[in-house]
């Protein structure tokens, strides 16, 4: 992988996905693991996610069709922070955006839409289900050297009180957005296959002005 694309940090991409899908299974089968005491990650198990992460674009078409509408407006919005400063365009296969950057765009998107606003653990859930899918990963590392991070967007924020404790979720992100600063997504399907893919099969009406700036 890491020879096809030069990017090393894809292979790892590939390794926590393979990990992640397996302590599932192992939740859903608790019981039966249990049993048999088989928790090894196979090599027939890195394959399922090598098939699913590196599709063919109709493949991935139809992934982003298939996502519910809440998710389709989450992945929309991973790609609207991506492009808001155009370093999608420069490499996308590299491109990290901050969680926080993410969820503004989100909240951009709701009220122009005059939508429900989503609450934190909903949209920490609807990332995790993309990431499912093989399209993102989620990262709460601080710094990945050479990596191009697209920055927040410069606005004044209200003063608040001090927020609890961080509440710590499966994958390591924090449910509250002070606790986010460090965590972002990085994409694994192609940025142009992804931007398709949501304005395809009746969604440009949706996505098409949010994502002008990626067009």
């Amino acid at each position: 992988v890491a020879a096809i694309h030069g990017d090393c940090r894809k292979v790892l991409d590939v390794c926590r996905h393979t990990i992640t899908n397996r302590i599932a299974d192992s939740n859903n089968n608790s019981q039966q693991d249990d049993d048999n005491n088989n928790h090894e990650v196979t090599a027939l198990d890195a394959i399922k996610v090598l098939d699913k992460c590196y599709r063919k674009d109709d493949e991935i078409d139809k992934t982003v069709e298939c996502l519910p509408f809440q998710q389709q407006v989450v992945l929309a919005s991973c790609l609207a922070a991506a492009g808001a400063t155009g370093a999608a365009n420069q490499d996308g296969g590299s491109l990290e955006t901050g969680i926080d950057v993410i969820r503004d765009h989100l909240n951009r998107y709701t009220e122009l839409h005059k939508m429900p606003s989503v609450s934190r653990e909903a949209f920490h859930d609807y990332l995790q289900a993309i990431a499912g899918n093989g399209l993102i990963s989620i990262s709460s590392s601080t710094a990945t050297k050479g990596v191009k991070r697209v920055p927040p967007p410069t606005r004044r924020r209200a003063l608040r009180s001090r927020p609890p404790p961080p509440t710590t979720t499966t994958t390591g992100l924090t449910m509250n957005d002070h606790s986010n600063n460090g965590s972002f997504i990085r994409f694994i399907a192609p940025f142009e296959s992804l931007l398709h893919g949501i304005l395809s099969y009746g969604n440009r009406q949706h996505f098409e002005e949010f994502l002008k700036p990626c067009i």
